[in-house]
């Protein structure tokens, strides 16, 4: 097992890359999901590997929420997470990206070995593969939860159920089954 932590260093192949701030690249600037309300944007700069460099202001909507560029099963494709809203699309062009829950998305998990991706808030958790989402947990937990420790084929979360009282579940990547600890014993066993 791993700590959620050391598996950010796991990335797909992408055609292209890029760079969190700095100066705009080309001509100008596309918006992504800008609209009333949303937070002051992530300004990132794509270099494809095909095409020509762009620059993208992505619009967040949680106050200190979380800002990362995922790498995506799909190469030309890049999920942008930016104040805790995720955005996904084609590192080529600025006309081609979606919104995709969660919403806040508080974390994510590569899982290389099953070209899957794991995006997360505090209550559930959204699986992702190459043709779009695969799985969702459902609501894991009332209070929420958080990534206790992540394996080959499996992540382990760690519910709050009430003060000092907690359990542990296992979530299979290919299936999105969940396995409760009813034991409450650390990790559970595979």
């Amino acid at each position: 097992m791993i700590s959620p932590h050391e598996s950010s260093g796991k990335h797909f192949v992408t055609n292209g890359t890029w760079v969190i701030g700095g100066e705009i690249a080309g001509a100008g600037v596309a918006d992504i999901g800008i609209s009333p309300g949303r937070r002051a944007p992530l300004l990132v700069e794509f270099y494809p590997f095909d095409g020509e460099p762009w620059s993208g202001r992505f619009w967040g909507g949680f106050e200190n929420g979380l800002n990362e560029i995922v790498s995506w099963p799909e190469p030309n494709s890049v999920c942008v997470v930016a104040s805790g809203v995720a955005y996904l699309g084609d590192i080529r062009t600025p006309t081609r990206w979606r919104e995709l829950p969660p919403e806040p998305t508080q974390g994510s998990i590569i899982f290389l070995a099953h070209r899957r991706v794991v995006l997360y808030d505090r209550w559930n958790a959204y699986c992702y593969g190459v043709d779009g989402e695969v799985w969702v947990t459902g609501d894991l937990a009332i209070d929420g939860f958080s990534v206790h420790a992540v394996a080959e084929d499996s992540f382990i979360v760690r519910v709050e159920r009430d003060h000092e009282d907690f359990s542990y579940l296992r979530i299979d990547v290919e299936s999105g089954t969940v396995h409760e600890n009813t034991k409450g014993d650390d990790p559970l066993p595979g």
